[in-house]
């Protein structure tokens, strides 16, 4: 797997808090990449598309460019080479959470930020808040919520189907027999 080169701390002292993903569930990143892919480059189009809230696919399109798999320019997005690979995987399949992993070990941003975040015990939500509160500015609030997002991401690379049973349980899909 490719890594990111270690992170020049003098560029990285102070990450922009949108550099500073906040979507949770990969799946909707993925979504508004093929939405670009399908021919909808602007974030009203990736909307009208994947009929998904604007909070959701403003935070999924950020998250997507910041995993490198799209590009901006002004308001259009455009797909990027790591965009087509994730396009070409399956959905959900272990080479899709291949290319997630493999475009988190390219961002030398997210390497900043939670480095280990794939090792086998993983960083902690305080460790990873404390560095997005110090590198991006962020409240305590807002970079504890980025944290979990983070997270989030490693639990559904690594583990997708206890991501999966968390997610219908939290949304009240989980029923006991």
């Amino acid at each position: 797997m490719t890594t990111a080169p270690p992170p020049d701390d003098r560029f990285l002292d102070h990450i922009p808090g949108n550099d500073i993903p906040q979507a949770d569930n990969l799946q909707r990143v993925r979504l508004v990449v093929d939405a670009v892919a399908a021919g909808a480059p602007t974030q009203e189009q990736v909307i009208h598309h994947t009929r998904v809230s604007l909070r959701h696919v403003s935070y999924s399109l950020h998250a997507a460019r910041v995993l490198g798999f799209l590009s901006q320019e002004g308001r259009a997005f455009r797909l990027t080479g790591a965009g087509r690979a994730l396009c070409a995987t399956r959905r959900m399949s272990e080479e899709e959470r291949g290319a997630f992993r493999e475009a988190y070990a390219r961002s030398a941003i997210l390497g900043a930020l939670a480095p280990g975040l794939f090792d086998p015990t993983g960083p902690s939500v305080e460790a990873i808040a404390a560095t997005i509160e110090r590198r991006g500015r962020l409240s305590p609030a807002t970079a504890r919520r980025r944290a979990r997002a983070l997270l989030s991401w490693r639990l559904q690379i690594l583990e997708p189907q206890k991501y999966a049973y968390l997610l219908d349980a939290a949304e009240g899909a989980f029923v006991d027999e």
